[in-house]
């Protein structure tokens, strides 16, 4: 599996959650690849970027969620309550 652009979608208001997007995204950036925050996860985004150079906040980006699908390779949901939807 070849996965370049990765998307976030986060229950930015549960804490555990919000760090480990946080740790997720820093580490998937920091290997070249390209991180999409849903807009709902502007203020984690925000957060993100202050600690990044210039470069590589170049590959950090905000995204409307219903254009994740079509803007990445993976979505990495995190805080749901564990439910699958199709």
């Amino acid at each position: 599996l070849k996965c370049s652009k990765v998307g976030f979608v986060v229950k930015h208001h549960h804490p555990r959650a919000r760090a480990l997007a946080l740790e997720l995204a820093e580490y998937l950036l920091k290997k070249g690849k390209a991180v999409h925050f849903c807009t709902e996860s502007r203020e984690i985004e925000k957060e993100l970027a202050s600690r990044l150079d210039s470069k590589t906040r170049k590959s950090l980006n905000l995204t409307e969620k219903p254009e994740l699908v079509q803007k990445t390779d993976l979505i990495i949901v995190l805080g749901g309550d564990g439910t699958f939807l199709s």
